[in-house]
């Protein structure tokens, strides 16, 4: 094959010009293939409805005068209205103020987990499919971890870290963990059997060169896809945990404190459990749908 440094400046123009229209018709590809499944653009409108919410939450209350702490007690148990369009709660306070602003909680948290728990998880896989004393100890430990149900860890960490956002983030990234680093490893097994990666090896490339430039390229697909469904798991857990008084601290308007409180008031205000409850509901929906799309988009195997 001809050498690139001997082509001529107008040659290597053209290869240049014809690589990056390939890539352009390779992304209207994807993109067609993604809009194409319908569950997965509802998916992706929720979650950016749903991240809007949360970064637009200080302006949007702002403007409407409300306030997610403020308690108002002649105006407890009020249902939805023009003042207060998802009513108040046991306290007075607005309820749909508190939605948006638990929305920031949940979206922060969901976020932090999904980056830390890919990174983390990602470094010992890879770590782990090149050293077999290595490979056993993490493996064995994230069975180990895998064992135990996944809310009853995270609620045995919050008893002993403390109940607040930072260790909120911390448990659930420690449950998180285990699956990407057992999906991180499988993949760069069967990657580290390439034919690329065998030549690398025998020009003398180092272990981490070979992992981190050319393994690790090629098993962030199936991460990534693992990274939003933990981000949905991430936000499911920290209202389980709200909800049963070990995850994020009253007054904090955390969408499972909020339901949590809502218990005693089910019949006398039914608003107090639906729209925190609903918000919950769609914030897992949105990212599994969009995970799936991803997955099939990624994974042309998987493709329905």
């Amino acid at each position: 094959m001809q050498k690139d440094t001997a082509r001529t400046p107008e040659e290597r123009a053209a290869l240049e010009a014809a690589r990056r229209q390939l890539v352009r018709e390779q992304r209207a590809v994807n993109l067609r293939r993604f809009l194409s499944n319908r569950l997965s653009v509802v998916g992706l409108c929720i979650v950016t409805l749903m991240l809007l919410t949360a970064l637009l939450a200080p302006v949007v209350t702002g403007a409407m005068g409300l306030d997610p702490y403020s308690a108002v007690v002649r105006d407890r148990l009020k249902p939805p209205s023009a003042a207060h369009p998802f009513g108040t709660d046991n306290l007075g306070r607005d309820i749909f103020a508190r939605v948006l602003y638990g929305a920031r909680i949940s979206m922060t948290i969901g976020l932090v987990v999904g980056l830390l728990s890919a990174i983390i998880g990602t470094t010992l896989g890879l770590y782990a499919s090149t050293n077999k004393v290595l490979d056993n100890v993490l493996m064995r430990l994230c069975d180990g971890l895998k064992a135990i149900p996944n809310i009853l860890l995270a609620i045995t960490l919050m008893a002993v870290l403390g109940a607040n956002m930072h260790n909120v983030i911390i448990s659930l990234t420690v449950v998180s963990i285990p699956g990407v680093a057992r999906i991180a490893r499988s993949q760069a097994l069967l990657v580290r059997e390439q034919t690329y990666v065998e030549a690398m090896r025998a020009a003398g490339a180092g272990k981490n060169r070979i992992l981190w430039r050319h393994v690790l390229p090629n098993i962030l697909s199936p991460v990534i896809v693992q990274m939003t469904f933990n981000f949905a798991s991430a936000i499911i857990s920290e209202a389980s945990l709200s909800f049963l008084g070990a995850g994020i601290p009253i007054p904090a308007p955390s969408w499972g404190g909020m339901l949590n409180e809502a218990r005693a008031y089910i019949y006398t205000g039914w608003w107090m459990i639906a729209f925190p409850a609903v918000f919950t509901m769609l914030s897992v929906l949105g990212f599994n749908l969009f995970g799936d799309g991803l997955r099939d988009l990624l994974d042309p195997l998987s493709g329905r």
